[in-house]
């Protein structure tokens, strides 16, 4: 029982233990601790409290207040779809992003891109599209669609076109709020159109 790997219990070696890993005497602690450089400096419960009494910095103003966007403005034109979609995920804090065409065609993408990439997805979202637009044809042209699944949410924005070419930009799992800066993000998106094409 003199070696260390054995299983059973040996009391001696288990006080020898305690001993070295118990807490020293206050008095020998503070005078090893007063030997050693500090590293730190130690805060009193005084001027904790006197920080905890200084008022605090006013709230930003809140996003719903009329005259105030909750989507800031791109700095400059998007120069193609890859800073179009960039932007989008920033704005929104989503997971990824991509861009197709009319026809299903993936024009850019960004972020985690799953496995089997976005092109399925932006197909189904073409077809799912074409059909919602036939449930009230009298409603106009559908701009944005959104999907909740159980793990995640898929958006969809359609670009209006004149003709029959038009783009969705997608966005996988996007932040909650997003939704409030659907129509900020619409405006941007459809003002730099003309670029990116």
């Amino acid at each position: 029982m003199k070696g260390r790997n054995v299983n059973s219990y040996n009391l001696v070696y288990a006080r020898q233990i305690l001993s070295t890993l118990a807490p020293r005497k206050q008095a020998q602690h503070t005078a090893t601790f007063r030997q050693e450089p500090r590293s730190f400096v130690r805060l009193s419960a005084q001027k904790k409290l006197a920080k905890a009494a200084q008022p605090s910095l006013p709230e930003p103003p809140d996003a719903t207040t009329p005259g105030t966007s909750s989507v800031d403005a791109p700095s400059q034109p998007f120069a193609d779809w890859e800073s179009c979609i960039a932007w989008c995920m920033g704005v929104t804090r989503a997971e990824s992003a991509f861009v197709v065409d009319s026809q299903g065609f993936v024009i850019a993408m960004r972020g985690r891109i799953p496995g089997h990439g976005f092109e399925c997805t932006g197909a189904e979202l073409i077809y799912a599209m074409d059909q919602l637009e036939r449930i009230d044809p009298e409603a106009g042209r559908l701009l944005w669609i959104d999907l909740d699944f159980n793990k995640r949410r898929l958006v969809g924005f359609v670009t209006p076109g004149e003709s029959a070419e038009y783009f969705i930009v997608g966005l996988v799992a996007p932040d909650a709020s997003y939704n409030a800066s659907k129509h900020v993000m619409s405006k941007h998106i459809i003002a730099n159109l003309a670029n990116m094409n």
